[in-house]
């Protein structure tokens, strides 16, 4: 019997109350495993939301938890990593500032999604 290969794939949500993380483990769309879940409360959401601009300590808040999830994809080893932000960073009008700044401090490129795709990835998460 065919041994499956595994790949280990990490997916970040940059979102406006949690930024959260999963690492999962798979050889199809039929055999999953989420192997970590972490989350981070974070309170930059409701002031991007009221002002449509992300704040220097707002960015420093996002980073310093993006450099504690990319710690913890060392610790496992990840290299396929997908980070997708949410609306309220994907309105804020210093957007191309801020992901800037992410990919400099964090490494990470950051996909903006658009309300359409969010709310697809979320019932395709379900």
């Amino acid at each position: 019997m065919e041994k499956k290969t595994r790949n280990v794939l990490g997916i970040i949500h940059l979102g406006t109350v949690n930024m959260t993380m999963k690492i999962i483990s798979y050889s199809s769309l039929d055999d999953m495993e989420i192997i970590e879940n972490v989350a981070q409360e974070v309170k930059y959401g409701e002031m991007v939301f009221q002002s449509r601009h992300v704040s220097f300590q707002s960015l420093n808040e996002i980073c310093q938890v993006l450099l504690g999830f990319r710690q913890l994809l060392r610790d496992y080893d990840v290299k396929d990593v997908r980070v997708l932000s949410t609306t309220a960073i994907s309105e804020a009008d210093n957007l191309i500032n801020v992901l800037d700044q992410i990919r400099i401090r964090t490494g990470f490129h950051v996909e903006v999604t658009h309300m359409t795709k969010e709310i697809f990835y979320k019932f395709f998460g379900l």
